[in-house]
């Protein structure tokens, strides 16, 4: 595969999203049809030139395209690039002695896009995630810096509630939900967004504090139960992994140094968390920054509030690697030289 550049126009930043023409979590096309028109209409705003990625992963062949599903809007500042990996090319990863098996492998997915796009600056994302305004405020500053990996947090709001009065401020008031570093939260009971925010922070500072002194106990240090809830803990309070896999954002540098996100994991539960503890390890500077992403709520395929062995599999393998990479650093996770299928040539349309 050769890269090519706009030479004329280069992209300052490349996102890359997956996804195909099917009807995953209940409104695929909707939400990945919210967030085009968002992009658009902010990018174009803010005039910030950028690639937009989309990895039309394992299209379902009685369906109609994705091309023809979605209405793909055509943009001074932004340029689209399809990217369509077929059937055969996901029946030859599948290999039940490496991964399970499901329609769309997320992050090999993923790895195909980031390999492919063309932007300074790569943003790996999902098709249901729209920007806060203070974000594209902030990328529109071009201040962005090698060697760093930028993180959000996540707040979840339900789209359909809004319905068609569809902008931040509608947002803001129906988030339910927020992914932050040290845990998730879900709101039960009535209470402004920010004030609630603010609130989630305050426990979280407490546990962390609750959680510093007790393990200064021998007593308790001594039980195999606590140590192992002080891995867990360690793991949450110390690396802002939580929902991770919704925005990371990094220099094409280094995306390629880290040979993008692990592709010999199980699931897609806890690959980008994988990526980042690798990032953390290879003197990757991590920032959080002080502005949200959104997510659009909708039906799950894994929930990670029940038990479910391919969930718990990923989570044992993510503490037990942390931990090599705590006790050594020279620790690496590293794919193949043809992480994200460099060397295959899909086809691909430019909008």
């Amino acid at each position: 595969m050769k890269e090519t550049t706009n030479i004329k126009n280069p992209s300052y930043l490349s996102i890359v999203l997956c996804g195909r023409n099917d009807n995953y979590g209940g409104d695929f096309i909707a939400r990945l049809q919210r967030s085009l028109n968002y992009y658009i209409k902010y990018f174009n705003y803010y005039k910030i030139r950028t690639e937009l990625v989309f990895v039309n992963y394992n299209p379902v062949p009685e369906n109609p395209p994705i091309t023809a599903l979605v209405k793909w809007p055509s943009s001074e500042w932004v340029s689209i690039k399809i990217i369509t990996v077929p059937p055969a090319v996901h029946q030859s990863l599948t290999d039940e002695k490496i991964r399970k098996t499901y329609p769309v492998f997320e992050f090999i997915a993923k790895n195909i896009g980031i390999r492919r796009a063309t932007g300074k600056f790569i943003l790996a994302t999902n098709a249901d995630i729209l920007f806060s305004k203070s974000l594209f405020e902030f990328l529109a500053q071009k201040s962005l810096q090698s060697k760093v990996l930028y993180r959000c947090d996540r707040l979840d709001f339900k789209a359909k509630k809004i319905g068609s009065d569809f902008n931040e401020e509608n947002i803001y008031k129906n988030i339910f939900k927020v992914y932050m570093q040290g845990g998730t939260f879900t709101k039960y009971f009535p209470l402004p967004t920010k004030h609630w925010i603010n609130l989630c922070r305050k426990y979280n500072a407490f546990r962390k504090f609750v959680y510093s002194k007790s393990s200064r106990s021998k007593i308790l240090t001594s039980l195999p139960v606590f140590n192992q809830v002080k891995k867990q803990e360690f793991f949450l309070f110390n690396y802002p992994c939580n929902a991770s896999g919704d925005f990371t954002l990094l220099d094409k540098k280094s995306w390629n140094q880290l040979s993008g996100y692990p592709e010999d994991t199980w699931s897609s539960a806890h690959p980008d968390s994988l990526f980042l503890m690798r990032a953390v390890h290879s003197n990757i500077k991590i920032k959080l920054l002080d502005t949200p992403i959104y997510h659009q709520d909708h039906a799950r395929r894994f929930d990670f509030s029940l038990k479910n062995p391919d969930i718990q599999k990923m989570y044992d393998r993510l503490l037990n690697e942390a931990e090599q990479m705590q006790e050594n650093k020279n620790y690496r996770i590293k794919n193949n030289a043809n992480w994200g299928l460099v060397n295959d040539n899909f086809k691909m349309i430019r909008i």
